[in-house]
């Protein structure tokens, strides 16, 4: 509740320095979050699967072919679905 929505919805890497929105050069948001309860998340296609003691995050590039993943909670479980085609082709 203490944290602006802008930084929430487009919170990628962190930098600790001047606590701001990080780039490329930063560490992740989640190698800063240290609380117990668990955040799911998306929208990262670059990291791919994340999974840690209070992090998962899911996103394995479908939209570019690659995969669908789905989490089974609260077993925790991921399951992994092949894309049926590329839906989006990444600008180089």
């Amino acid at each position: 509740h203490e944290t602006e929505p802008h930084i929430l919805t487009n919170i990628r890497s962190w930098n600790p320095i001047n606590k701001k929105l990080g780039d490329v050069h930063h560490l992740p948001w989640y190698d800063f979050y240290k609380e117990s309860r668990m955040i799911i998340f998306g929208h990262w296609a670059v990291r791919g699967v994340v999974v840690r003691k209070n992090v998962i995050g899911l996103d394995c590039r479908c939209i570019y072919g690659r995969y669908l993943t789905t989490l089974s909670w609260p077993e925790k479980t991921l399951y992994q679905y092949p894309a049926k085609k590329i839906y989006h082709h990444p600008q180089l």
